[in-house]
């Protein structure tokens, strides 16, 4: 038995332990959201992070060579006390021209609201320009598929100058905010798509007498995800102001066929209302807009770096997409209709989608020399082949087609669309002249 001696100083310990973790804490709390967290690539400050009331702390960076480019992401806690409420990501993509991406995703667990700063220091610099991507409207029509798609564009291009010579050009993205929504199913498989819940346009530029300052929020309502994204070189993005203006009419007129809600794991656009979790504003990763035809198309015409930057980043959020023991491309979410009359449902191959990737990795594999994709139709060649021997076609007279879907879940074979069986025809007269 203790005496009472021992029980008042075990008392006074236990006290004190209490007492100096909270103060601890507020002190730490206190300090971390006045000062916030700088980021640091190659020595240089990239951004300062700023939440007021709560610790963030970086608890880890990791590098991932791609293609042309490599990746930096640093991972950041947000926590109350001793909880973790929220994560911050971000990623620095850099390209083999010197340019980057920097993609931010917030990440809050919490019910509660959050303003996450992401501050982007350009110090020496003392004045920038804006060319705002609202020129031109936007016709937000109703598709009897897809719904409407309120999103937009990127806010513009911004460069920054020291007095009249040009240091920086960079193009910035709105703010993004959307709920993730999982169906699971029985045999352990989901499928995954996002709500959207806004589109902001919020940020700041400002100027002291040390330089220029960018300010890019990451806004949160609660129990949501918050995402944006600015590409910024050292050179112009546009060296000819016709190649821009043309893409901002692009962007803004065929809205829903060209990217603007980029991530560094892909790029998330407007799904069909028949997809699974049912949602009428559901995005996802859509393999037929992940490919930027887009910026191949207008990279092959104007040679603008901008589109050279969405290329190497298209690329390698496809091949990081890739299942790396099929090497084919599935799709993450399922659509009621396929599941309705085939029993399909995510993850599952989609061989239109899977044969528009392959196309397009292999001309840019001959458009920009990248020696890693002159074979990678090959591997989507042999999958049809292999259709055949487990029976996923449909017999004709003069032979057999290959179905358009396949998923081990599958009651019977799909549908098969007569032009997309030709561009398979096509696809294997191309492989059998590549291999013999």
């Amino acid at each position: 038995m203790f005496s009472n001696r021992k029980k008042t100083l075990l008392i006074f310990f236990i006290a004190f332990i209490i007492l100096s973790s909270v103060c601890y804490f507020f002190i730490h709390s206190t300090l971390v959201s006045k000062k916030g967290i700088d980021l640091f690539y190659k020595n240089d400050e990239i951004v300062h992070i700023a939440l007021e009331g709560y610790i963030l702390e970086q608890v880890d960076v990791n590098e991932k060579n791609n293609l042309r480019s490599i990746d930096t992401t640093y991972e950041i806690e947000i926590k109350k006390f001793l909880n973790e409420i929220g994560r911050i990501r971000m990623t620095v993509r850099e390209i083999d021209n010197g340019d980057y991406f920097i993609f931010s995703s917030l990440e809050n667990f919490s019910k509660k609201p959050l303003k996450v700063d992401i501050e982007m220091p350009f110090d020496e610099l003392n004045r920038f320009s804006i060319n705002d991507f609202e020129q031109f409207p936007v016709n937000h029509q109703h598709d009897k598929v897809f719904g409407v798609d309120p999103t937009t564009y990127p806010i513009g291009l911004i460069s920054l100058y020291d007095t009249d010579q040009l240091k920086k050009s960079m193009v910035i993205s709105r703010n993004y905010v959307s709920k993730k929504m999982i169906q699971n199913y029985n045999d352990g498989t989901e499928s995954v798509i996002r709500k959207l819940e806004s589109e902001n346009k919020g940020f700041d530029l400002s100027t002291d007498n040390k330089g220029v300052y960018l300010n890019m929020p990451l806004y949160s309502t609660g129990k949501d995800i918050s995402e944006n994204w600015v590409m910024l070189s050292e050179q112009p993005l546009f060296k000819n102001e016709d190649a821009l203006n043309d893409w901002i009419e692009r962007s803004n007129t065929q809205y829903r066929y060209v990217n603007k809600w980029y991530t560094s794991e892909g790029s998330y656009s407007k799904l069909p209302w028949s997809i699974e979790p049912g949602e009428k504003l559901g995005y996802g990763r859509n393999l037929s807009m992940m490919q930027d035809d887009p910026a191949l198309e207008h990279y092959n015409s104007t040679k603008e770096r901008y589109f050279y930057n969405l290329i190497i980043n298209s690329v390698n959020n496809l091949m990081n997409f890739q299942d790396k023991e099929e090497r084919l491309w599935r799709t993450e979410y399922t659509s009621t209709w396929l599941k309705s009359e085939y029993g399909i449902q995510a993850p599952y191959t989609d061989t239109r989608h899977n044969e528009k990737v392959s196309v397009f990795l292999k001309d840019i594999s001959n458009t920009l020399g990248i020696k890693e994709l002159k074979d990678v139709n090959l591997v989507y060649a042999d999958f049809l082949v292999s259709q055949v021997g487990i029976g996923n076609i449909i017999d004709i007279d003069e032979g057999y087609l290959i179905t358009d879907y396949y998923s081990p879940t599958q009651k019977k074979p799909t549908h098969v669309s007569l032009n997309h069986a030709l561009g398979e025809m096509y696809f294997l007269i191309d492989a059998y002249k590549q291999t013999n």
